[in-house]
């Protein structure tokens, strides 16, 4: 089973028994006023697309993605397509989910496994490695370079359990430039061992950010997830907050950490948190003692117009089907919180879109004010 760094969990764990001892939580300097055009400027939405392009993003976890010739296809920022490829020598690839002929999408978003891929357009093949295999009637092509016309390749980078890669061509890519300390947090979870179970793509009717924030903090919990899972087996509004640069780890208090107040034994690792983790500029990873949550939020085609991709993961390898089965059953349940959060989300996109001049962000929200501060620096 993988899990976070024995030492460094016991030592979290401590930190955040004495918040919920104390019946406080960590918190920001001040209160932080936000304009409304944060959420609804459409040249605020272009800052932060164009931003985006130009750093790492996740493709896809390498658990989906073990095996040659498997592959997942995404719809991704301002409804962009990728291709997410394994070839037949066990190298990601990523690509525009485009034919170089005239444009069209290769393969419907989902996931399967097979070395060739054809235009439904005009039949154009390409194998798993982005090659131009075939073009019907290619006499019609005569003094074209079938090398030079293969899938359009987009910088990619395999590291720390996660296919990353930069949506503008000409960005190139550096992982570990990019993450600085904050690699050594993803690394130390070993997150290609884990076992992928589920995902689903959101639309949603809301600023991608406002849907990010609903993932920075643990203070809504006992209003909106009161009846679910989530909400009965948190303590609201209890966390602990360390920044990393642009990234961030959140700490959650699950109930059982109570235990530990009068109990002199060992913490045991992570067993009694939730480790979450901010990873800028859209990805959270929300880590379980049993496995983790992927919610990869993007902008869609407009301010007011977001999307999610949803993953359900478990921290270790799956043999029967009868644990795969309780796995699919959890993420479902997950899911049903996830739909909580996004029904309050488009609230407030609605809210801010019908003359609300701003909103407010609590110092019990430190989560969200360093992604939205974040946000501001990095979109300048």
């Amino acid at each position: 089973m993988n899990s976070m760094e024995q030492g460094l969990a016991e030592q979290l764990t401590a930190r955040v028994l004495d918040l919920v001892s104390a019946d406080t939580t960590e918190m920001a300097d001040a209160v932080l006023e936000v304009d409304a055009a944060f959420y609804t400027d459409e040249s605020q939405w272009r800052a932060e697309c164009e931003f985006m392009a130009r750093v790492p993003a996740v493709a896809a976890p390498t658990a989906m993605l073990r095996e040659p010739n498997q592959y997942v296809a995404r719809t991704v920022n301002n409804n962009r397509r990728i291709l997410v490829t394994r070839d037949e020598d066990g190298r990601a690839h990523v690509f525009l989910n485009a034919c170089r002929h005239r444009g069209a999408v290769i393969v419907a978003d989902g996931e399967g496994c097979q070395s060739r891929f054809s235009c439904p357009y005009h039949n154009w093949t390409y194998a798993s490695n982005g090659e131009l295999k075939g073009i019907p009637f290619q006499q019609g092509f005569e003094g074209m370079d079938k090398s030079t016309h293969g899938l359009l390749e987009l910088p990619s980078e395999e590291k720390y359990g996660f296919i990353w890669y930069t949506l503008d061509p000409a960005a190139g890519i550096d992982v570990d430039e990019w993450f600085g300390d904050f690699a050594t947090e993803l690394a130390q979870w070993n997150y290609a061992d884990f076992e992928y179970i589920t995902h689903r793509h959101y639309e949603v009717p809301a600023n991608w950010k406002n849907a990010l924030e609903a993932f920075t903090e643990f203070y809504h919990f006992q209003f909106v997830h009161a009846d679910s899972i989530v909400g009965q087996g948190t303590i609201s509004n209890v966390t602990g907050f360390d920044a990393f640069g642009y990234h961030s780890r959140m700490l959650s208090a699950l109930v059982s950490i109570r235990e530990l107040k009068d109990n002199p034994q060992p913490f045991f690792g992570s067993q009694h948190l939730g480790v979450i983790y901010n990873v800028f500029t859209n990805l959270i990873i929300a880590n379980s003692p049993i496995g983790l949550e992927f919610l990869h939020f993007m902008p869609g085609a407009a301010p007011d117009k977001g999307m999610l991709f949803y993953l359900g993961m478990a921290n270790t390898r799956i043999e029967d089907n009868a644990t795969r089965q309780g796995y699919e059953s959890l993420f479902e349940n997950m899911q049903k919180v996830v739909s909580e959060d996004l029904e309050v989300i488009t609230a407030c996109t609605n809210g801010l879109q019908n003359g609300l001049p701003g909103i407010v962000i609590g110092r019990n929200e430190p989560g969200t004010q360093h992604f939205i501060k974040s946000i501001q620096a990095a979109s300048q």
